[in-house]
């Protein structure tokens, strides 16, 4: 597999788990204690949990997708509406991305603006509470603001270019 696929693959993993659980409770650079691990084997590619300096539960796959799928299972413990979830956001991310890299700068800034759309649909649908809630995350998530809700450094330059 190309070295731009794995890249795929690791960036759209990172994403959906980092969604869910912490950096510290998994590991795309080899052994890590008490994590789920990735890691690259010459042209394999294995999947373990890093338990007292051994490599748990270990599983060998020839490819990047099937072992990613493999480490969602993992680190759900099995739970199998957070691996359907999980795995349809992780697949939807690689396929965005590879739909994303063909398309003019316009094109993506269409798709974008249609996500958003879709997203605050979805808010007015919900008791302000809980609107509340998840639009606060969304724009954690994507650099407005920290958890504690300030503007974070990196908005408020782009916001001061009035780009």
């Amino acid at each position: 597999m190309e070295e731009e696929q794995v890249k795929t693959c690791i960036e759209a993993l990172l994403a959906t788990l980092s969604a869910e659980y912490t950096s510290s409770d998994y590991s795309f650079n080899g052994y890590k204690e008490d994590a789920v691990c990735l890691q690259q084997d010459n042209e394999n590619w294995m999947v373990y949990v890093g338990y007292r300096n051994k490599k748990d539960d270990l599983k060998t796959f020839s490819n990047i997708v099937e072992a990613c799928l493999e480490m969602i299972k993992v680190i759900t413990g099995g739970n199998s509406n957070k691996i359907k979830r999980l795995n349809d956001s992780f697949l939807s991310k690689i396929v965005m991305t590879k739909r994303m890299a063909n398309l003019s700068y316009e094109d993506k800034m269409n798709i974008i603006a249609a996500e958003f759309k879709k997203r605050i649909q979805r808010l007015e649908s919900l008791p302000a509470d809980e609107a509340k809630k998840e639009a606060h995350e969304d724009l954690v998530k994507i650099g407005f603001i920290d958890n504690e809700g300030n503007l974070t450094a990196p908005y408020i330059a782009l916001r001061n270019q009035n780009i």
